[in-house]
């Protein structure tokens, strides 16, 4: 039960338009739970859990929105498709936000060979 209430908390943070199914989704879960101290500890150990992930993802870089735009139409350079928006290429800055399950970018540390915490 932890893990759906955590995951329900982290992603209603990160993307609250979906509140409301997500909500639903969470109260279906936790009503198949009997009321009870094992409830009660499994729902604080979620609310924690998930506050520890919001906590430790913060400024991580995967908030500050950044596109790109191409300054070319040289053929063999990368451009805009019919689908993509204005603003161009999105997620650019996916590239520098911190790693979720590793400490380095590739071409630093390989991931194989870090240390476990």
């Amino acid at each position: 039960m932890p893990p759906s209430l955590a995951a329900h908390r982290v992603l209603k943070h990160y993307f609250p338009d979906s509140a409301v199914t997500l909500d639903a989704a969470l109260a279906n879960s936790l009503a198949k739970i009997p009321e009870g101290p094992p409830k009660a500890a499994g729902i604080t150990v979620g609310e924690a859990a998930a506050a520890a992930m919001i906590a430790a993802r913060a400024n991580d870089g995967s908030g500050a929105s950044e596109s790109y735009q191409p300054s070319s139409s040289k053929p063999g350079e990368w451009q805009l498709t019919p689908d993509c928006p204005a603003t161009g290429g999105v997620f650019l800055h996916w590239g520098k936000a911190t790693p979720f399950a590793i400490r380095a970018a590739a071409g630093n540390t390989p991931w194989a060979t870090q240390p476990t915490r």
